[in-house]
This record gives structure tokens, C-alpha cells and sequence, in this order.
């Protein structure tokens, strides 16, 4: 039994929407660290999809509530949150997705993905 575990952490800014981009650097990152003995290797939050989910869903939530004026009856809420979800999705532009709305970039996402299964 060991004694010691080698970790190493890589440090990568991963991109949204390029899955395949951010793996061949995992990748990379994994034989490089193998080589060097590394027993454990941590990679940051959604380092594949890039996207910051957990950053995302509490920005949501705090904007929801900072725009919303409600009752906190819960059919009311209900309703208002699949108002602003419709516009948080396919009206407001995202710092982290380029400036487009979360539905432009899935769409731009999907066009790439049918340009690369085409080739």
C-alpha cells in the first residue's frame, strides 16, 4: 500500500457547444499527466460541455424573482415562470453563449452537428 497519491489538476477553460474540442484537450491532458505518474487527475466543472450549469440555473432563478412581482400563489407563479423560461430561452441574450439566446445557440449547434454527421 502506498503512502502517497499523485494528483494532478488541469486548468483548461472549456467551450460551450465544442464537446469535441474540450475532449481532445481532456485527452491530452490525461496522457500528459499519466506520463508524469499523476494517480488521480481532476478536471473543472463540465469541463466536456463547458457549460456552467450550477452558475446557470442559480442566475436563472435569481432573475426570475428579481423581475417577478407575485403573489406567491403557486398557480400564478406557475404561470409566470413558464413566461419568463419562454423568454429567458428564446428572447435574452447570454454573456456565456456569445450573446445569443439559449435557443439561437442550440440551433446553431445543431446545424454544426448535421454539417460534421454530413461529411
Amino acid at each position: 500500500m502506498r503512502d502517497k497519491v499523485k494528483i494532478a489538476a488541469v486548468q483548461m477553460n472549456p467551450k460551450i457547444t465544442k464537446n469535441r474540442e474540450n475532449l481532445e484537450k481532456i485527452l491530452l491532458e490525461t496522457r500528459t499527466a499519466a506520463k508524469n505518474g499523476a494517480d488521480l487527475i481532476i478536471f473543472p466543472e463540465c469541463a466536456l460541455t463547458g457549460l456552467p450549469i450550477l452558475q446557470s440555473r442559480r442566475s436563472h432563478t435569481e432573475e426570475f424573482y428579481e423581475v417577478t412581482e407575485s403573489s406567491f400563489d403557486i398557480a400564478e407563479l406557475r404561470a409566470e415562470l413558464l413566461d419568463w423560461e419562454q423568454t429567458y430561452n428564446t428572447v435574452r441574450p447570454h454573456q456565456a453563449l456569445e450573446y445569443f439566446t439559449p435557443r439561437q445557440s442550440f440551433e446553431q449547434y445543431q446545424q454544426k452537428r448535421r454539417e460534421v454527421m454530413c461529411h
